[in-house]
């Protein structure tokens, strides 16, 4: 594909989408076309932080990391680089980092910690975390901390996509891939979608899915290594 054609569409709510392009501009050796057009929006929800009552927390989501009065020495689990960081920033004591949901599951039925553990989450999930960990023999609470609202192209964003010949189009989640497909009316001439899954993937309709890819790992670095090797091949 070439950059200069090629727009690089980002659906993510804007503040993940802003970090996930100035890693991509400081990745490739020229400055690319981004186009961040957020198809959903995070809204958190009011509740008494200070109030947690766990030994442990878990986070699957930047989005859920929400700071009580003191959160030093609170342990927690996390998954993904990105997450784990910004835990570690707000002050949590990280035990533990798992590049899946699935090698999470894997990592707590290992530790077996002791005390209460607290999933705190979004409303809508791709994973059934507290099925699984049962499955495995834990017993874990959860606590919707927000919820992920879906947003809509303006006439005039909608109008730039639409007459860009290529795009290259990033998914972080199976909603994500959703909301895209439903958003691009049909379109599949010219798209590149980059799931960070198979089950990303699995989300798209089918003209979609035979253009898609997915990242080798499933973490932003990776991705932005996909979008890459599209330019350079």
């Amino acid at each position: 594909m070439k950059q200069e054609n090629t727009l690089i569409l980002l659906t993510r709510p804007k503040a993940q989408s802003q970090r996930f392009a100035a890693q991509i501009t400081t990745a490739l050796p020229s400055a690319p076309r981004i186009l961040i057009a957020p198809l959903m929006e995070i809204a958190p929800y009011d509740w008494p932080r200070d109030a947690i009552d766990a030994d442990y927390l878990i986070f699957t989501s930047q989005n859920a990391i929400q700071v009580p009065s003191d959160p030093t020495g609170q342990a927690a689990y996390c998954v993904g680089p990105r997450t784990t960081k910004l835990a570690q920033d707000m002050g949590y004591s990280v035990l533990a980092q798992s590049p899946t949901v699935a090698a999470l599951i894997k990592r707590l039925s290992s530790d077996r910690p002791n005390g209460r553990g607290l999933y705190l989450r979004g409303a809508k999930i791709s994973h059934d975390l507290i099925n699984a960990a049962a499955l495995s023999g834990l017993s874990l609470q959860e606590h919707v901390v927000y919820a992920q609202t879906d947003k809509a192209w303006s006439p005039a964003t909608t109008t730039r996509i639409a007459s860009t010949p290529d795009l290259i189009v990033p998914l972080f989640s199976a909603r994500s891939a959703a909301r895209f497909a439903n958003a691009a009316q049909g379109r599949s001439a010219g798209v590149r979608c980059i799931g960070l899954s198979d089950a990303v993937i699995a989300a798209l309709p089918l003209v979609l899915k035979d253009r898609s890819i997915t990242s080798a790992e499933p973490t932003a670095f990776h991705m932005v290594q996909e979008i890459h090797a599209l330019f350079a091949a």
